[in-house]
């Protein structure tokens, strides 16, 4: 493929409608019309889509009479199942093709953006060979290898790189950022060293970038089309958290989330209650996966992490650590209690909502664990970077009790639940792919393997 087709491509991408060299409002209408069924072709197993695109690819004529309305039907029905508002709902009333197809676009500010990377992405799959690439060594800085022209071509393909002119097969340092820009935006360590995580994702064809695209932002849109004015929503394989107020961000943090085996759940609840200095009650699986063989190794570990030993009647009991680590080498029927303080696993807050899963926001005691790239690094609970800034908030805006609230402030060894004047609705999401502020798409790794596998050549 020569790069000036690439050009050409950006250029006309870059275009509005009404500026694509004179054509004819009907041809226009008819094109808006394809590009929506390519994407929900995408989207959707319904073979309609598809089917209609096919039919309009093989000959824009056709699209007239029943067919026509068949297809605005079908467009329109499907947003409105997504609670997507239509950009005007009195499409039907325009007098030509192209009006009615700019109102039956869903109503959201980044459509073009979503649009104009979907079809790059088809683009890319119909006119360029994406073979898979393989490397024995890593490649750093100044190192010279064979494969850096394909890989700096894909780069230059997927708008990272923006100089074609350095593509060589020497490892430059214009070259190195623009590694990094791709790796930061598919969540890896920005370290500008080609390796096994960046080659996988070099390798990802265009036609899975557009599917997984296409999926993810009509999920995320028809998640945010029924929110409330408040919220609180943390996507799971961003690790992120985002606390919007009426449209506005409030707050966006860094999250930790649980590790593929200790998986955070998706799901849709209600912060009641924020505690101070929480204690935290250690759950049975942590106890005996994590705690206890280190009780064994050792019976100070009890103390020297501020933990209380309680039976099942609410006793607490009391040994040695002689004999602290002689019982944990057997069945061990107590329960672990961390007491409130500077080494309380939780840190210095809780965020609680009631689930079926014993998970909540909290504080960390270990918060370098942030600059980790991969953050599914916890037992399932959610560990927020900027716990304190949530706090305040909480504090400005729910908590009934602020004069108890200032007073406690100072303290760390005793616990306080506060309640809130009303509740704070949460939810947990798994966004893989979305479209950034800039009109990047940034992709991350499918973390818990829940995407189909015929949605990615990525391989996990």
């Amino acid at each position: 493929m020569h790069k000036r087709n690439t050009l050409l491509f950006i250029l006309f991408m870059s275009l509005s409608p009404n500026q694509s060299w004179g054509q004819d409002p009907d041809s226009l209408g008819r094109q808006l019309i394809s590009d929506q069924l390519l994407l929900l072709s995408l989207v959707e197993p319904n073979e309609a889509f598809h089917d209609y695109y096919q039919l309009l690819e093989d000959n824009d004529q056709i699209y007239q009479g029943i067919l026509k309305d068949s297809i605005e039907f079908e467009l329109a029905n499907y947003w409105q199942s997504k609670h997507i508002p239509l950009k005007d709902p009195n499409f039907r009333l325009k007098s030509n093709t192209y009006q009615r197809a700019i109102g039956l676009e869903p109503k959201l500010d980044d459509f073009l953006y979503f649009t104009n990377n979907i079809k790059h992405f088809i683009w890319l799959d119909d006119t360029y060979l994406w073979s898979a690439l393989s490397l024995n060594n890593l490649i750093e800085q100044g190192d010279k290898h064979e494969q850096l022209n394909e890989i700096g071509l894909r780069l230059w393909l997927l708008g990272d790189l923006d100089d074609s002119a350095i593509i060589g097969d020497v490892y430059t340092s214009h070259f190195v950022d623009a590694v990094k820009v791709f790796q930061k935006r598919h969540g890896l360590e920005t370290d500008g060293v080609i390796g096994p995580a960046t080659l996988r994702w070099l390798n990802m064809r265009p036609f899975d970038r557009a599917k997984v695209l296409a999926e993810n932002y009509v999920k995320k849109h028809a998640f945010l089309a029924t929110k409330s004015a408040q919220f609180i929503v943390i996507n799971i394989p961003g690790f992120h958290l985002l606390l919007m107020d009426n449209g506005e961000i409030s707050l966006d943090s860094r999250v930790i989330v649980g590790k593929p085996s200790r998986q955070t759940p998706q799901l849709s609840s209600e912060i009641t209650n924020v505690v101070i200095n929480p204690s935290w009650r250690v759950p049975k699986r942590i106890m005996h996966r994590d705690l206890l063989p280190k009780i064994r190794r050792d019976g100070r570990y009890i103390n020297n992490g501020n933990y209380e030993v309680y039976d099942r009647q609410g006793n607490k009991l009391f040994r040695t650590p002689e004999q602290w680590s002689d019982i944990a080498k057997g069945a061990f029927p107590y329960r672990l209690v961390q007491k409130p303080g500077v080494k309380n696993t939780l840190g210095r807050y809780k965020f609680y909502f009631p689930n079926d899963f014993s998970i909540y926001l909290h504080d960390t005691a270990n918060p370098r664990l942030f600059n980790k790239a991969n953050r599914a690094l916890s037992s399932g609970c959610i560990r927020v970077e900027k716990v304190k800034l949530l706090a305040e908030w909480m504090a400005d805006h729910l908590v009934n009790d602020k004069k108890t609230w200032q007073r406690m402030q100072t303290k760390r060894e005793q616990s306080r639940w506060f309640s809130l004047k009303a509740s704070l609705p949460i939810h947990l999401v798994y966004w893989t792919t979305w479209i950034d502020d800039q009109g990047q798409v940034q992709y991350r790794r499918d973390i818990y393997n829940q995407q189909k596998a015929s949605l990615m050549s990525l391989a996990q």
